[in-house]
């Protein structure tokens, strides 16, 4: 997200709120995406005393154990200044590249059966899952449980503002970006005292597989890369938006440095896992 761009003082919303009221919520599919959707958000908003309250719809439990993914996330969001205890786990199963275990698609009739067997919501030893925080029993892998968990989040916080994934190109994502539209649409629905400020932007797209431009001239818009398109016939330059119009938030000067130095690269690299590190060049000078 550029400095040189217009709405620099967006996070200035929060500047007329009491306290209690200035937190932001980014509502995350995996871990590793806090990163990639907001990662220099995040640490501007630490470093201007602002709440921010990290939930993951799913553990990533896909090529490796939720139990190290939740931990990974923990470590790097503590780097970009997020304690723990503002950190929330919905504890969802990741969906698979081609959405093979993603509840929107195979939850709707009964509860999915992850691939350990598992069939309910859970988090880890010391960190629980929101479901037994919030009402004292796990949650089953359905499409329903998933959107009324997303719902209680937002109701239980109350954020003032809220950045999600978009429609974007993985089916968990597209997964997490569904799920909040249905919990918002309800809340906006029955809830008439809350309005909060809603952002969207994308993890993948301009993101993960964004260009790598961190060594080279930076000057322009991050657009599509469209090497990295899943789907070239049915992708669209820059997705189907006015993007003259997109938000674009002042990066910190921790930000801004070369690699070993930079923020954000020190949190990727708590994403061993993932080798998120790697992804550095394509990430960090993103829109």
């Amino acid at each position: 997200m550029s400095s040189q761009g217009k709405n620099n003082g967006l996070f200035s919303f929060f500047e007329g709120l009491d306290e209690s009221s200035r937190t932001l919520m980014v509502i995350i599919p995996h871990e590793d995406d806090e990163i990639n959707l907001a990662g220099t958000v995040i640490y501007h908003a630490r470093h201007l005393g602002i709440r921010v309250i990290c939930v993951f719809t799913t553990n990533g439990d896909w090529k490796y154990p939720g139990l190290i993914r939740m931990k990974e996330a923990i470590q790097a969001l503590s780097v970009l200044g997020v304690p723990e205890e503002d950190i929330v786990f919905l504890g969802y199963p990741d969906g698979g590249v081609h959405g093979e275990r993603n509840v929107f698609v195979n939850g709707r009739q009964h509860p999915l059966i992850g691939r350990d067997g598992r069939s309910e919501t859970y988090g880890l030893d010391t960190h629980a899952d929101f479901a037994i925080q919030y009402r004292g029993k796990h949650q089953a892998y359905t499409w329903d449980g998933l959107v009324q968990d997303i719902k209680d989040v937002i109701l239980q916080y109350k954020p003032a503002m809220i950045m999600a994934t978009d429609f974007d190109s993985h089916p968990d994502h597209r997964l997490c970006y569904l799920g909040f539209l249905q919990a918002m649409k309800s809340i906006l629905h029955n809830c008439h005292d809350y309005r909060p400020v809603v952002l969207m932007g994308f993890c993948y797209s301009t993101g993960f597989e964004g260009r790598k431009d961190f060594y080279g001239p930076h000057l322009l818009s991050s657009v599509i890369n469209t090497d990295q398109l899943w789907n070239k016939a049915f992708e669209t330059d820059n997705p189907v938006y006015e993007w003259e119009r997109r938000i674009r938030f002042p990066v910190e000067e921790a930000c801004r440095p070369w690699m070993k130095q930079n923020i954000i690269y020190k949190a990727l690299s708590c994403h061993m896992s993932q080798k998120a590190s790697t992804r550095a060049v394509r990430l960090i000078n993103g829109d």
